[in-house]
C-alpha cells in the first residue's frame, strides 16, 4: 500500500494500520500535572489519606469515575469486537446485551461489594 488511496478505511475492529509506534521509541510526551510529573503512588496515597481524614481528594469522585469510564468502555468494545452505544444515565449498553456482562464481575468468596 503505497498511496493514501490504498489504505482501507479505519474501523474500530481493525487497528493494524494505526500501529505506527515502536516499543523502542520513547514517548513523545510525559504525563504531567499542574504541579509536575504525575506519580501514581502519590495519587493513591492522597486518596487513602482523604478517606482517613474525610477531606476531599485531589481528584473528586465524579471526575475519576468519568475519566476511567471512557477507557473501560473502550476495553469492553475491544472484548466484544463491536460498536457499542452507551446510555450514560443508566450506565448500560443499549445495543448489545452481551457487552453489559462486562460491566460487573463476581467477587470471590468471602469478598463482596455492598
Amino acid at each position: 500500500m503505497n498511496s493514501a488511496l490504498d489504505v482501507p478505511a479505519r474501523t474500530p475492529l481493525d487497528r493494524v494500520y494505526e500501529k505506527s509506534w515502536a516499543a523502542t521509541r520513547s514517548p513523545a510526551m510525559e504525563p504531567r500535572s499542574a504541579h509536575g510529573t504525575i506519580n501514581p503512588a502519590a495519587h493513591a496515597r492522597n486518596f487513602l489519606d482523604s478517606i482517613k481524614s474525610r477531606q476531599p481528594a485531589n481528584c473528586d469522585t465524579l471526575t475519576g469515575h468519568l475519566s476511567t469510564s471512557a477507557t473501560l468502555l473502550g476495553n469492553v468494545a475491544l472484548k466484544t469486537r463491536s460498536y457499542l452505544e452507551w446510555d450514560a444515565r443508566s450506565e448500560r449498553f443499549t445495543n448489545n446485551e452481551a457487552a453489559n456482562q462486562y460491566l460487573f464481575y463476581k467477587y470471590r468468596p468471602p469478598y463482596r461489594l455492598g
